[in-house]
């Protein structure tokens, strides 16, 4: 056999290893990794389960130098598949991103970008999936890794109303991005962080048709990145009929990967009611429940006294007043142990509760997070508690038939009602350890009200009292005027007017009058837009100025406004 020269021997194998080198790397190496895809969110909420198909890509990456490489699948067993990735410098135990769809990626000197669309459909999106491994030992033990969709799937809730939803817009408070072209660092990958650095602050979902919202709680997918937002974000709904309205969560909240999240149910600025008695709580939207002449597909919220564990005893609930703008319910009841509960909104949760307030009527929030409780006929008194502290009175004080009690921040005054008499009280050492209620001043009604049995606040200068008839109270000056609406009205339990609109909710029941089984019971709640409206002697109204709403599965007590 024919042999060439020795030197020729030696230039050819030069230029054969020159020929190997990969533009100045060493050999590429083969990793071989079985990967299978994760689980994702559809737009529905519900679980997909993808399965790869023939010519499908997966990426892969080396973290430590960022090489990177891509292969089709083999081996394709449902959501498995066999990947044979050839990666230059890679060694067994170095960092290795996979990814998939392997398109839809771009991976650069430092990291790896793919995009999160910033303005979506509510339709969903099939998602990138992403996971780190160690390098195999070789080419022929490979690796194994399950990937995990890289946004996280946000359902946007939108509170039952008389409305339909088109769109939305969601922004962080604190400023982070959450959309765009979403970056991840090589670095943090292979610290196993998946926290993308996004390009877009605002994303924004444009339904292909609006949600109507009007027979229930609706949703909306938002996708997002993986994200930690530091102070929360806001959420602007726009409605088919122009208006929109924002729903804000003031507190630092995550998105994982492949995270479901859902935020609290918003809803419009349209009226809501909140009707109490018996040992329910509910919320209505008023105008769905004015359209149809009852609550029943009105219905947004509702609370039980029973099943929150205060017993079969808890069937006179009397109060239900909207505090702390509108975020708790101060939730009072009359019957056996007699309780006085804060309530949170829309959660349910009991964050406060006192105990063996004979015949308590109302209450209300005061500054510092004291609390005043309303002790009627049989306690006579008004209590004063501290729900940041002990469930035990700090004080009482003598009040006949004591009902209701209006704080008043305009003028730092308690107002106080029982009887025919309006008693104002001022706050004295309350940043003490023992606070008390100074009586300033008493005021009678009796020449325009008697059997006082309700009070609310109007404006920063006026409230409202009402029991047989009702009057409004000028703060400032002390003076009462009627209300030629109520004129006549006997037993009126609650009350509550809006100066501006003109709108008047109310409720009342008397011996001959009771709708309810007792006669202090009502299943109407009565309405008007003209305080002037004169009411005839039996209560019914007249012409399309006056109307009312039945609720008639309770022994109904009170009606408040939760949002004017």
């Amino acid at each position: 056999m024919k042999r060439f020269p020795r030197n020729i021997s030696f230039a050819l194998l030069f230029l054969l290893a020159a020929a190997c080198k990969d533009t100045g790397s060493t050999e590429p190496s083969t990793s071989k990794i079985d990967i299978s895809l994760g689980k994702y969110y559809s737009a529905q909420g519900t679980v997909r389960n993808p399965s790869w198909s023939d010519g499908d890509l997966a990426l892969a990456v080396n973290l430590g130098n960022g090489r990177s490489s891509s292969a089709k699948a083999i081996g394709i067993n449902g959501n498995a598949a066999t990947f044979l990735f050839s990666l230059p410098d890679t060694k067994p135990g170095d960092p290795l991103l996979c990814a998939s769809p392997a398109e839809e990626l771009k991976a650069g000197p430092s990291g790896i970008s793919l995009e999160l669309p910033a303005v979506q459909d509510g339709s969903g999106i099939v998602p990138v999936q992403m996971g780190t491994v160690k390098a195999p030992s070789s080419s022929y033990a490979g690796a194994k890794l399950s990937l995990k969709a890289v946004p996280c799937l946000f359902m946007a809730m939108v509170q039952k109303g008389a409305y339909s939803v088109s769109s939305l817009k969601m922004k962080a408070i604190g400023g982070e991005k959450l959309a765009g072209t979403l970056t991840f660092d090589y670095s943090d990958l292979a610290a196993g962080t998946m926290k993308a650095r996004a390009s877009e602050s605002e994303i924004e979902v444009r339904l292909a048709e609006p949600l109507d919202c009007r027979l229930s709680v609706q949703t909306i997918p938002v996708f997002i990145a993986p994200v930690t937002l530091s102070s929360g974000y806001e959420i602007t709904f726009f409605c088919q009929d122009g208006s929109s309205f924002s729903f804000r969560k003031e507190e630092s909240c995550d998105f994982p990967s492949g995270g479901l999240v859902q935020s609290e149910a918003a809803s419009s600025s349209s009226r809501k009611l909140i009707a109490c008695g018996s040992d329910k709580v509910y919320v209505i939207d008023a105008t769905i429940a004015h359209e149809e002449g009852n609550y029943y597909n009105a219905l947004l919220w509702s609370w039980s006294s029973t099943d929150f564990g205060f017993g079969t005893a808890s069937d006179h609930i009397d109060d239900c007043k909207p505090v702390n703008d509108g975020k708790q319910i101060l939730v009072t009841c009359s019957n056996k142990n007699a309780w006085c509960a804060v309530v949170d909104y829309p959660s349910g949760k009991v964050s406060y509760v006192v105990e063996g307030v004979a015949n308590a009527h109302s209450a209300e929030l005061l500054p510092g997070g004291r609390l005043v409780v309303a002790s009627s006929d049989g306690g006579d008194k008004l209590v004063l508690f501290d729900t940041n502290g002990s469930t035990s009175p700090i004080a009482s004080y003598p009040l006949t038939s004591a009902h209701g009690v209006v704080w008043v921040d305009s003028v730092q005054r308690l107002y106080a009602i029982g009887g025919s008499s309006i008693q104002v009280y001022s706050l004295s050492a309350w940043d003490s350890n023992s606070p008390a209620l100074k009586l300033e001043k008493t005021i009678s009604s009796s020449s325009f009200v008697n059997g006082l049995h309700d009070a609310s606040l109007v404006d920063a200068n006026t409230i409202i009292v009402a029991g047989n008839n009702a009057a409004l109270l000028d703060v400032r000056s002390g003076s009462l005027s009627g209300i030629r609406h109520l004129n006549g009205v006997i037993g009126i339990k609650s009350v509550n007017y809006n100066a501006d609109s003109g709108e008047l909710y109310y409720t009342y029941a008397a011996a001959g009058t009771s709708e309810g089984s007792y006669d202090w019971s009502s299943h109407k709640i009565r309405y008007t837009d003209d305080v002037n409206l004169q009411l005839s002697g039996d209560g019914l109204g007249e012409g399309s100025n006056w109307s009312y709403i039945t609720v008639s599965d309770i022994d109904m007590y009170k009606v408040r406004v939760l949002n004017w």
